[in-house]
């Protein structure tokens, strides 16, 4: 206790002026007395330990006189650390954060102390931030649960682990995809790749510990509704009369081997690439009857060759892997060439030369190795926004053009599954790649089919530094070990050759099981599919398999397929490159 200071005795103004006027009159005069003198204070603390942020406890100063007569008196209050524990005018006092802080109560010189702790008492856990809903197989938005003291305030020095589960499900087959157990950071565990996978509904998730558990509130499960059926039919062929035809086709009508296809989102001109014909089957629009023949014909002097290209020129063409069109540009790979021939406009008669080389410096040069300016085998192409995209496969590695070439040998400006353009080695993480095969863009996001590596790789935004790593795989459950197409199901692929988006979903040609695979768009790693194209579930890989009973069928149909490859979406349907039955087919959306 701090020692006592003396009170100044004072005397009020009115009654001074009853004093004076009383003497005026002649009345005995009235005096007040003098106003008692404090010399002590008593500071009551009924809790000096408080157990929560936001519990409180009020202080009382009371002050006596020499004889030890209680005094009312004036208080102010302060704290040393409002920080941990504040105070109001009043005396009361509310616990902010664990600490300990000195609270003073003063009336005039006089000062009196009391030290008040703050321990926030884990009370258990509780869900800070939760989804009310999601669409069955993505990425739920961030789950926080955090350990808390009595009053609900979360208790920073708690970091054990948490574990998430799914309890009280409607319906059956629920699972709870990503990372399910974190270690609390300052109080907190930041769940922020959770999926939920199953059929619409409701459930609620668990949290617990090995002391606690809690459960969220409701979560409202979408089941996401591909625009395509199970085993859907093709609705148009092109490069055969019928569907139950397969047989290879030198003409205007027929192909060997289609194994690119290119039409622009709008619609427009079709083009056809061919891996033995050595050529472009161009139709002025998309046909929408069977057999539809070709308008025209590139790098060949007609629809029906006498022999394979052997020569390297502006006029020929040698096993085209890669087709992609914007509805302006055509731009197509040559995987024997190893060069990748531009079009400035989008060729409109037979013959029509390309305009443009790259990498090499000139038409008539034919040069395979790896570097910036050389190319090995390379498959699929696309054109996004200003960007060339080009997969260069046998490099295992796909390089960028930030605008697309518009002179012969310009070099590209970032390579992708490598540190540097001088590099070729393939690998499973995410900043590698195994002989990949087609590629996706939409000016902003990326998706690379990594054959090699049975998998698809997906980057939120398109690199631009050298082996940049991607953001999600498809196909695996995580970038290593690297993926294992057994079992067969809706999240494993086998030699997946091409694909295709709409924003909402990811197709992917699964040539090793002859499907194509409906994701919807990833937004997290692992994902399963919705949908399948050539067979009526997961579960099925056989090739021309009508009745769907395992076994290869030598006859081909609407709805089966064998070693799909490219994809492309026009208008809404998807168009697919069926190699082994020597055809394209269109699937119009159901939905």
């Amino acid at each position: 206790m701090r020692t006592p200071g003396r009170a100044r005795v004072a005397i009020s103004s009115s009654l001074l002026v009853l004093t004076l006027a009383a003497m005026s009159c002649g009345e005995p005069a009235i005096v007040a007395p003098p106003p008692a003198e404090v010399v002590s204070l008593e500071l009551s603390v009924p809790n000096t330990l408080l157990n929560a942020v936001g519990q409180t406890v009020q202080l009382t100063a009371l002050g006596r006189d020499a004889e030890g007569t209680p005094v009312p008196v004036a208080v102010t209050w302060t704290s040393s650390d409002p920080g941990v524990v504040g105070i109001d005018p009043t005396g009361r006092a509310t616990a902010v954060a664990d600490g300990a802080a000195t609270l003073t109560a003063r009336v005039g010189t006089l000062e009196e102390e009391a030290v008040v702790s703050v321990f926030q008492v884990v009370a258990g856990l509780a869900f800070l931030r939760q989804p009310g809903q999601v669409d069955a197989g993505q990425r739920l938005d961030t789950v926080s649960v955090g350990w808390v003291d009595p009053l609900g305030s979360v208790v920073l020095r708690a970091t054990d682990e948490i574990e998430l589960a799914i309890t009280e499900a409607t319906g059956t087959g629920y699972e709870l995809l990503g990372e399910v157990t974190m270690v609390a950071a300052a109080g907190v565990a930041t769940f922020s790749d959770l999926a939920i996978e199953g059929s619409e509904g409701v459930l609620r998730l668990r949290a617990s510990s090995t002391t606690f558990d809690t459960v969220g509130d409701e979560l409202a499960v979408n089941e996401i509704m591909p625009r395509f059926d199970f085993f859907q039919a093709a609705d148009v062929v092109i490069g055969q009369a019928d569907f139950a035809t397969r047989t290879a086709g030198r003409g205007d009508a027929g192909f060997q081997r289609p194994s690119a296809i290119g039409l622009a989102p709008t619609g427009g001109p079709l083009f056809v690439g061919e891996v033995l014909g050595d050529r472009v089957l161009g139709y002025d629009v998309a046909p929408t009857s069977n057999g539809t023949p070709a308008d025209l014909v590139l790098g060949q002097v007609d629809f029906v060759p006498t022999r394979a290209n052997q020569e390297t020129s502006d006029s020929t063409l040698n096993r085209v892997e890669g087709l992609a069109t914007d509805g302006s540009r055509l731009v197509v790979t040559e995987a024997y060439t190893s060069r990748v021939v531009i079009w400035n406009e989008v060729p409109s008669t037979s013959n029509q030369k390309p305009d443009v080389v790259v990498p090499t410096a000139d038409f008539e040069t034919r040069a395979t190795g790896t570097s910036r300016s050389l190319l090995n085998g390379p498959r699929g192409v696309a054109l996004a926004g200003d960007r060339l995209i080009v997969v260069d496969g046998l490099n295992n590695r796909v390089l960028i053009w930030n605008s697309v070439p518009t002179t012969n040998g310009t070099l590209p400006d970032v390579v992708l599954g490598q540190i540097d353009f001088d590099s070729a080695e393939f690998g499973t993480s995410a900043s590698h790649l195994n002989t990949p095969s087609g590629v996706w863009s939409d000016g902003v996001r990326l998706v690379v089919a990594d054959s090699g590596n049975d998998r698809v790789l997906v980057w939120e935004s398109i690199p631009t530094e050298n082996g940049t790593p991607a953001d999600y795989v498809v196909g695996a459950p995580g970038f290593d070990p690297p993926a294992d197409p057994s079992p067969i199901s809706a999240r494993s692929l086998d030699n997946p050759h091409g694909v295709t988006s709409d924003g909402e979903f990811l197709y992917v040609s699964d040539s090793g099981r002859h499907r194509i695979m409906v994701f919807p768009f990833p937004t997290r790693s692992g994902g399963a599919a919705v949908g399948v194209i050539g067979q009526t579930d997961f579960t099925l890989s056989a090739p021309n398999d009508p009745d769907q009973d395992g076994v290869e069928g030598t006859v081909p149909s609407a709805r089966t397929l064998d070693k799909p490859t490219h994809l492309t979406l026009s208008e809404g349907r998807l168009y697919a490159t069926d190699e082994g039955n020597n055809r394209v087919l269109r699937f119009t959306p159901v939905r």
